[in-house]
């Protein structure tokens, strides 16, 4: 008897809602320009097609548990069918044998496409990272200026996540804006960050 099947850890392990997540930041970066807004709308784009590709293909993983677990249940009411069976004909458990390796055989084949599908899914969205990324490369590099860069408020992002994205101190980017409290950035505020 299977405690977890390797369908069901894949599909704990990723989910749709875990990729967008994982994807969502690059989306967001802070840094903006006149270029950087078609940029943004192309990267938002893809990663709404690329979380709809995600959720068919959960949809497909689902399925293929299901029959993964549907498959497991029949070949365990076989082995107990075959363990209560004491007065079963030989012909009868031979058939009861035949039936539990086709299950098997399956099973296998549920588990091979299983791990096909997910290969399809790392390598699509390996792809579509590494195409998004050569896209937000140069929109970021055109941003810097000959003395730092402008960085836009993210939500949820603070003040020590920015310094350490960009490699300077918080003190340089309070002196730099003049920030009473820095504590109290503000999504959409807009901040000087020194070289």
């Amino acid at each position: 008897m299977l405690d977890e099947t390797p369908v069901q850890h894949y599909v704990q392990a990723m989910s749709a809602r875990t990729v967008i997540a994982l994807l969502a930041p690059i989306a967001l970066i802070g840094c903006t320009s006149s270029n950087r807004q078609a940029t943004d709308l192309r990267v938002r784009t893809e990663l709404v097609n690329l979380g709809e590709r995600v959720e068919q293909i959960t949809e497909r993983l689902d399925t293929i548990e299901n029959q993964n677990d549907r498959l497991t249940k029949q070949i365990e009411i076989l082995e107990r069918a075959m363990r209560d069976a004491r007065d079963v004909s030989i012909s009868d458990a031979r058939k009861l044998t035949t039936q539990l390796t086709t299950l098997k055989k399956e099973i296998v084949a549920v588990d091979m496409a299983r791990r096909e599908d997910r290969k399809i899914i790392v390598d699509e969205i390996t792809a579509r990272v590494a195409e998004m990324m050569k896209q937000l490369a140069p929109a970021a590099a055109s941003i810097r200026s000959q003395s730092g860069y402008e960085h836009t408020v993210q939500p949820r992002q603070t003040l020590s996540e920015i310094a350490a994205h960009y490699k300077v101190t918080t003190d340089r980017i309070v002196e730099a804006n003049k920030l009473a409290n820095p504590n109290s950035i503000r999504v959409g505020q807009k901040l000087f960050i020194p070289d």
